[in-house]
């Protein structure tokens, strides 16, 4: 064959080995058969719009993010990576990421203290206080600056 047959051939291979479904919940639960999903549990799943949904999920010491999305008459979904590196000096470490058009900020709150809650401009962030992982989703970029992020520390 020749190599722009070949180029051909492979890239109709990988197109058509992409997952399509029919709806959300098709597309849900496909993902719960997984077995990066077995494992993780659900943290919130919320709706963006009537066409894409995101949801969080914990995965053994890690943080996993997922989009569904229809598109035309089918759902694709994505995920991220699980395997974040939070470290740092302070009350906590995050990173900004984004997923299908879908803005997402999470962190881990790194403070020994116990935490009743996370903030930012006044708007509360998704807490676990299992694993101390926080995360939000927006249609917009996230705007972060220590003086904007509040924690509230739970008194014993």
């Amino acid at each position: 064959m020749k190599p722009i047959t070949i180029a051909v051939f492979a890239f109709l291979l990988l197109a058509g080995c992409e997952q399509r479904f029919d709806s959300f919940a098709e597309t849900r639960a496909y993902l719960n058969e997984l077995d990066e999903f077995q494992e993780a549990q659900l943290l919130k799943s919320e709706q963006i719009s009537d066409k894409q949904e995101m949801s969080a999920y914990r995965r053994g010491s890690g943080i996993l993010f997922v989009s569904i999305k229809k598109e035309e008459d089918e759902y694709v979904w994505e995920s991220s990576d699980s395997d974040w590196d939070f470290a740092g000096d302070g009350d906590f470490s995050y990173e900004l990421l984004a997923i299908d058009g879908v803005h997402v900020l999470f962190g881990k709150v790194l403070s020994e203290h116990g935490i009743e809650s996370i903030s930012l401009d006044g708007q509360p962030l998704h807490y676990d206080q299992e694993s101390d992982f926080f995360f939000a989703f927006s249609e917009d970029p996230f705007v972060v600056e220590e003086e904007n992020v509040e924690i509230t520390v739970a008194m014993e």
